[in-house]
């Protein structure tokens, strides 16, 4: 018999989300699962949220099979999608709580999907949240990332060659909040031009939650070899330096 109460389950940072029915952060579920007694009587079944990283999650289980497996009436197998969801490699970040995509569905030879998976640790939620939604700098990282995972998988200049990503313009809309439950994102490449070691991008993103478009962008952006990018870098570094020593450092107090 199916579970009547349902509950969604978020990360600690999203307390201000939790005041709302049917939603309790990661730690106060860990709080009654690992009270034997509490764990007993639960009731309910749990769906995971964004904020929940694996680590909390999988606690949650465990607790869940050492205090209340006979209880018929709690369900927290859904918290074990935060296992399964596996964090995009391809987003240019070194830690695994700041990537906040998973990996990428291919829907045809023009649009790609990704799921949004904001964990706590995340480093655009360090300081604070202001309120019940996640914040719109958040948004603009999780297009962004999902812009270099696609980029790296599909559109590499060469296998042999290392590529770097040069955005010229981004421009985000935010038609919505955006909360902490299941959302995904939709990558669709509206124009490529170029060839060989560059190649020009015209993509438009959009964020989707309950069949709602919370937020989309458009970006263009150059794809090219990471050794063109490194010497024109250095280049525009030492330029600018320079100018600033002999014309401008004067005027700094």
């Amino acid at each position: 018999m199916a579970l009547q109460n349902k509950f969604v389950v978020v990360g600690n940072k999203f307390h201000d989300y939790a005041i709302n029915d049917k939603v309790i952060i990661i730690n106060d579920l860990l709080s009654q699962l690992k009270d034997k007694k509490t764990a007993s009587t639960l009731e309910g079944k749990f769906f995971l949220g964004q904020g929940v990283n694996y680590e909390l999650a999988e606690e949650a289980i465990f607790f869940y099979h050492l205090n209340g497996r006979d209880n018929k009436n709690l369900d927290v197998s859904n918290l074990s999608n935060a296992m399964l969801n596996k964090k995009n490699p391809r987003t240019h970040k070194a830690k695994p709580c700041n990537i906040i995509v998973g990996l990428v569905q291919k829907r045809d030879d023009s649009t790609y999907a990704l799921p949004l998976l904001v964990d706590d640790n995340c480093e655009l939620l360090q300081d604070h949240q202001t309120g019940q939604h996640i914040q719109g700098i958040m948004i603009v990282e999780a297009f962004r990332q999902s812009m270099v995972a696609v980029t790296e998988e599909f559109f590499a200049i060469d296998s042999n060659t290392k590529s770097t990503i040069v955005v010229n313009y981004i421009k985000t809309t935010y038609n919505g909040f955006l909360f902490p439950l299941p959302a995904t994102i939709f990558l669709k490449v509206v124009e490529k031009t170029g060839t060989g070691k560059k190649i020009n991008l015209l993509v438009n993103l959009e964020l989707w939650q309950n069949n709602i478009l919370c937020a989309q962008c458009e970006c263009l952006y150059v794809v090219c070899s990471a050794n063109i990018m490194n010497r024109s870098e250095v280049r525009m570094a030492k330029i600018t330096t320079s100018e600033f020593l002999e014309e401008y450092s004067s005027s700094y107090i």
